[in-house]
């Protein structure tokens, strides 16, 4: 807020220390700044001279005697004491509200430890099926890789098997041939020694 910026009096190049808020500042100016401009008001008409407030006490001496001055003095005195005991109240009551707010965010800061613990929580679990997950991936993996191998291999001797049957039956086929070969030959051979046998054109 624009008006709770702490800025100094507006008669600070007069020598005026004053620091505070902005907001405070018209107050400060109307009942508290030695170097700002007050009436004479003394009595029902007053004399109405204007002058900086800290001449109002040698005024007073002067053109209006010792008893008018005491009054004054006494009269600021008693606003001095109103506005510390307003300062004190606002400041007061501004503890508090940064108290109450103070609570508010403990309050939020440990629920949100509860919500991180949780989560933390959950994602240490979801960390632990990760791992069974790539485990049992990994063993799958394994598996099919073994059965492949498996097959391969059985493959494999499943042709060498059926080469090694296919050579043998070749073998006996062959076998066969040859024996046949040699019975047709024997049978020729006995057809040309029968004794007698003529010879048809």
């Amino acid at each position: 807020m624009v008006d709770e910026l702490v800025v100094e009096c507006v008669h600070a190049s007069e020598g005026c220390s004053y620091t505070g808020q902005r907001q405070g500042i018209p107050v400060h100016l109307k009942e508290e700044c030695e170097y700002a401009e007050v009436k004479c008001e003394e009595g029902e008409g007053g004399c109405g001279e204007v002058m900086r407030r800290w001449e109002v006490r040698e005024h007073f001496e002067k053109m209006h005697g010792e008893k008018e001055k005491e009054e004054e003095v006494k009269e600021m005195e008693e606003k001095e004491e109103e506005e510390e005991f307003r300062c004190a109240k606002d400041t007061t009551s501004k503890v508090s509200v940064l108290t109450e707010q103070n609570v508010l965010l403990r309050q939020r800061v440990e629920m949100l430890e509860g919500t991180v613990q949780g989560l933390r929580g959950e994602l240490k679990s979801m960390q632990g099926e990760i791992m069974a997950l790539r485990e049992s991936v990994v063993g799958l993996v394994a598996g099919v890789e073994n059965v492949g191998r498996r097959n391969e291999m059985a493959l494999a001797n499943e042709t060498l098997r059926m080469g090694e049957e296919m050579m043998s039956v070749r073998a006996q086929m062959h076998g066969l041939r040859m024996q046949m070969h040699g019975m047709m030959m024997e049978r020729n051979n006995s057809y040309l020694q029968v004794p007698g046998s003529i010879t048809k054109l």
